[in-house]
């Protein structure tokens, strides 16, 4: 490869960009080749590289933000349907003092503990699972190996893996780690275990032709994080960094960490306002009544206190309020289950 001034590199000149991430695995070894301005035998030059490493970025995955967890518990206290429990709990307080005179009873103020405690139980496993999400992508850092392999200018070297680009060829051996997401160009009995990423812990055999038009299925390819269970080969690295399978699942989470809306937000939050909507409705309507007829017509049928907590039962039983907490807990027990079956 000659020469190439740095700062003037048109990377993507004459690529079709609207496939560039996804036939990858299909196009030839010579596009692959002319895509990444790379070549088997020599690699990238010197001069190349610190031009691709200013535009691709160094090749690790941006850590997650450090959350602030008193800001974290306290909009969890207020989200979803705990925003309604609170008048509950507060009405329940109210029931029991002061519109409870001289004799209230305790059973209004054991009714307003026990929604507080609802509140604060929802609150802190919701907050349980958003710091997992955080602890997970934070985790994905120490899949990364130190160093790799690669040819540059025509000769083999170790170099840290931060340092590599799209286009380098790297050299693999067995129980090495993946340190990018690469196209292989030779193996010899070269096996991958990808369990890291798709779950599956039975090594995959590689090849150097295409066999699944699926990117995550085809055989050609290597992902960032994978284990080399066994033989040698060459690659080339066609992904890093953020720009990494692994990269983009890190992104995802930290999307979703970050409340991102996604279709499945979009739908919760569409139920939990009409249950809330319905409630107040229904509330309202209780209090009109009562209001309106059953305060003057029928006096001793109800007293301000008693319709106060039926206004409270109604808040309660439109709510499934202990969905989150069971939803959080069974998925804790079936991830428990899962490992005692794979061990």
């Amino acid at each position: 490869m000659g020469e190439i001034e740095h700062a003037n590199i048109d990377l993507w000149a004459n690529t079709d960009m609207s496939r560039f991430d996804q036939d990858i695995h299909i196009i030839s070894l010579e596009n692959v080749f002319q895509r990444f301005h790379s070549n088997q035998r020599t690699g990238l030059s010197t001069n190349f590289v610190h031009d691709a490493r200013q535009h691709y970025g160094m090749n690790r995955i941006t850590p997650p933000q450090s959350p602030n967890y008193f800001w974290l518990l306290f909009k969890q206290l207020f989200m979803g349907f705990n925003c309604i429990l609170w008048p509950g709990g507060i009405l329940a307080i109210v029931a029991y003092q002061p519109l409870g005179g001289s004799n209230p009873s305790i059973t209004n103020l054991s009714l307003g503990i026990v929604l507080f405690s609802v509140i604060a139980c929802n609150a802190f496993l919701n907050v349980y699972q958003k710091l997992k999400s955080i602890k997970i992508v934070a985790s994905f850092a120490k899949l990364s190996p130190k160093d790799a392999t690669v040819r540059r200018d025509g000769i083999e070297q170790h170099i840290p893996v931060n340092d590599l680009v799209p286009g380098d060829i790297i050299i693999i051996r067995m129980g090495d780690i993946t340190p990018a997401d690469c196209r292989f160009l030779t193996c010899e009995g070269l096996k991958i275990n990808s369990a890291q990423l798709t779950g599956e812990r039975k090594p995959y055999k590689v090849t150097t032709e295409c066999n699944n038009q699926t990117l995550m299925e085809a055989t050609n390819l290597g992902f960032y994080s994978s284990s080399i269970e066994e033989g040698i080969g060459e690659a080339i690295v066609i992904a890093t960094g953020d720009n990494t399978v692994l990269g983009k699942m890190s992104r995802t989470t930290q999307e979703n960490s970050n409340n991102q809306i996604t279709n499945l937000n979009r739908e919760v939050n569409r139920f939990v306002l009409f249950v809330i909507v319905a409630d107040i409705l229904s509330i309202i309507v209780l209090w009109i009544t009562w209001l309106s007829w059953l305060q003057f017509n029928h006096p001793t049928f109800i007293t301000l206190i008693g319709n106060i907590l039926n206004s409270i039962g109604m808040i309660v039983s439109f709510l499934p309020v202990g969905l989150p907490s069971a939803i959080t807990l069974g998925k804790k027990y079936l991830n428990i289950q899962k490992k005692e079956y794979l061990n």
